[in-house]
């Protein structure tokens, strides 16, 4: 058991002797897979995408509707809106 306090030295990480070479070897394992690679970007892209624009959609549909409607009775005009609204918001999300 080493002494307390002391560390084990870790191996330092080593540059490949050919970069080039062993890129290609990573693209070669990988090109197989090319196309699933590709599709999960996409959707990592779209998925991003949604949850910012859901995030945007959300405050204005805050500050115009549920704030507003904060100890007051609303009406029947203003809850379709906010449900026209909110059918909006689920349609960004899904």
């Amino acid at each position: 058991m080493p002494p307390m306090g002391s560390h084990r030295k870790q191996k330092a990480l080593h540059k490949p002797k050919d970069t080039k070479k062993t890129l290609f070897r990573l693209l070669k394992y990988i090109g197989k897979r090319k196309w699933r690679l590709v599709l999960v970007g996409f959707f990592v892209i779209i998925s991003s995408g949604s949850q910012v624009a859901g995030t945007y959609f959300l405050k204005p549909l805050i500050n115009k509707y549920i704030i507003p409607l904060i100890g007051t009775n609303p009406g029947r005009q203003e809850l379709s809106s906010f449900a026209l609204a909110l059918a909006g918001v689920a349609g960004v999300y899904a």
